[in-house]
C-alpha cells in the first residue's frame, strides 16, 4: 500500500510544472521551466552546446524569468566564457533580489559583499578598459568569489600573492576559495597568515572558525566565533555562527538567542532570518516564522520576484518556503488557477489532502477545462480512498489527453 500511495504521489508531482494559463504569474515561465530542465538533463551528459540552446530558448520565451538566466550563467561560466556568465548572473539578480541566494548558496558572502550588485559596469570589462587602474583586479577577485567560481578566485588571489605574499586581502580570498572548495586545510594556512599580520581581525576570527565548523570540530568553531566577537561586538554574522552551531547541537534556546543578537546588530541579515524561521516552524511558532519570512520577503518588489523565489527554493527542496511564498502570491491573485494547482501539488507533497482537493477544485471552479488541475485532483481522490469520484475526473482528464491519465485510470480504476 505504502509503494502504491509514493507512486500515485509520484505521478501527482511530475504534473506540477504542465499549465496553460493564469493571471498573476506569467504562463511563459512554466514551459520555460521545462526548457531549463531539459537543458539541464543535456548537460549532465557533457552536451553543453544542446544545454545552451535550451537554455536560450527558455529567455526567449521568458525574458523576465531570473532562474533561466542563472543556469545559463553557470553553464557560461563551464564553457569559459566569463564576461557572458557575469552579464546573466547580473541579469538574474536585477530581475530578482532572490537570484543571488542562489547563484551564491553558501550566503557567507552576501554578508561580506552586500551591495556587489551596484557596481555599474562588469568588472573584467572596466580591467581591459583601465590595465593599469588598481583595485579592479580585486573587484574581479570578489566577483569570481560571489559567483561560486572559485578555482578561478584562487588561482587569481594565489597570483597576486606572488606579488605581494602580505596582501592580505588577497590572502582573504584564498582562504575563503579554499574554504568553498572544501580544501579546509589550505585555507587554514591562508588564513593564520592574515591573523599573524592583523591579530584583531574578526573578520579572519569568523573564518579560522568557519573552517573548523566545516571540518565539525565545533568547539574549536565555537571559540573562534567568540573571538571574533570579543574583536568586535557588532561582528553580527559571528552571532549567526553560533546560533549556527547551536541549532546543529539541537539547542533551540540558545540558537534563537545567538540569531535574535545577530538581529539587533543587523536586522535584515537573511541568513538569521532564514535560520530563525526555521526554528520557529520547528517549534510550531508559526506567526513567528512568518514574520521573519516576511522581513526576507520585503525586499521583493514584483510577483515575479516571490514568483522566481518560490520556484528556486522548490527546486532546491524547500518546500516549506516554496508554500508560504505562492500563498502570498495568492493572497494577492485569487483567480489564478495556476497558482491554485502549484499549490495544491505542494499540498498534496506535506500529505495535506483536504486542502489539495481544495485548491484544485476551486482552480476547476474558476476554469472547468483546466484538464491538469482535473488529473491532479483525481490523483489526489485516489490517495483518499475516494476511487469513485477519482476514476470520473481521471477519464474525463484521460478525455482531454491529459499525460499520465490513461495509465492511472488503466491502473487504479478498473470496477469504478
Amino acid at each position: 500500500m505504502n509503494r502504491i500511495i509514493l507512486l500515485l504521489l509520484a505521478i501527482g508531482w511530475c504534473s506540477l510544472l504542465r499549465a496553460q494559463s493564469g493571471s498573476g504569474v506569467p504562463s511563459t515561465f512554466y514551459p520555460a521551466l521545462e526548457l531549463i530542465t531539459l537543458g539541464d538533463v543535456e548537460l549532465r551528459f557533457g552536451r553543453t552546446e544542446q544545454a545552451l540552446m535550451n537554455y536560450n530558448n527558455a529567455i526567449a520565451m521568458a525574458p523576465d524569468f531570473a532562474e533561466a538566466y542563472v543556469h545559463r550563467g553557470r553553464l557560461y561560466a563551464i564553457m569559459g566564457r566569463q564576461m557572458e556568465s557575469a552579464a546573466d548572473f547580473q541579469q538574474a539578480t536585477q530581475l530578482n533580489p532572490y537570484a543571488a541566494l542562489f547563484i551564491d548558496p553558501r550566503r557567507r558572502l552576501q554578508m561580506l559583499k552586500t551591495d556587489y550588485r551596484s557596481s555599474a559596469e562588469d568588472p573584467m570589462q572596466q580591467i581591459l578598459n583601465n590595465p593599469y587602474q588598481t583595485g579592479l583586479e580585486y573587484n574581479l577577485l570578489d566577483r569570481s568569489l560571489i559567483e561560486g567560481h572559485f578555482d578561478s578566485s584562487l588561482a587569481a588571489s594565489n597570483a597576486l600573492l606572488k606579488t605581494n605574499p602580505l596582501d592580505t586581502e588577497a590572502l582573504t580570498c584564498a582562504a575563503l576559495s579554499s574554504y568553498f572548495l572544501g580544501q579546509t586545510s589550505k585555507g587554514h594556512k591562508y588564513i593564520d597568515e592574515v591573523i599573524a599580520l592583523i591579530p584583531a581581525s574578526a573578520q579572519a576570527s569568523d573564518i579560522k572558525g568557519m573552517m573548523y565548523k566545516k571540518e565539525e570540530r565545533f568547539d574549536e568553531a565555537r571559540k573562534w566565533f567568540q573571538k571574533a566577537i570579543a574583536q568586535d561586538s557588532l561582528y553580527a554574522i559571528s552571532f549567526y555562527h553560533l546560533g549556527y552551531l547551536s541549532k546543529l547541537e539541537g539547542d533551540t534556546t540558545a540558537a534563537l538567542q545567538w540569531f535574535d543578537k545577530a538581529l539587533r546588530v543587523e536586522p535584515q541579515l537573511r541568513q538569521a532570518l532564514m535560520m530563525r524561521s526555521a526554528v520557529y516552524n520547528a517549534q510550531s511558532n508559526f506567526t513567528g516564522a512568518q514574520t521573519d519570512l516576511q522581513l526576507i520577503s520585503d525586499a521583493a518588489e514584483t510577483d515575479h520576484a516571490l514568483y522566481n523565489q518560490a520556484v528556486l527554493n522548490k527546486n532546491l527542496g524547500d518546500y516549506q518556503n516554496a508554500l508560504r511564498l505562492y500563498e502570498d502570491l495568492l493572497y494577492k491573485n485569487p483567480n489564478d488557477v495556476l497558482l491554485l494547482n502549484a499549490l495544491g501539488n505542494l499540498y498534496n507533497f506535506f500529505g495535506d489532502f483536504d486542502r489539495a482537493v481544495l485548491h484544485y477544485n476551486r482552480a476547476l471552479q474558476l476554469k472547468p477545462d483546466y484538464h491538469t488541475a482535473r488529473y491532479n485532483l483525481g490523483i489526489t481522490l485516489l490517495l483518499q480512498l475516494r476511487h469513485v469520484r477519482a476514476c470520473a475526473e481521471l477519464r474525463e482528464a484521460e478525455m482531454n489527453n491529459v499525460p499520465g491519465a490513461a495509465m492511472a485510470v488503466r491502473c487504479n480504476c478498473a470496477g469504478f
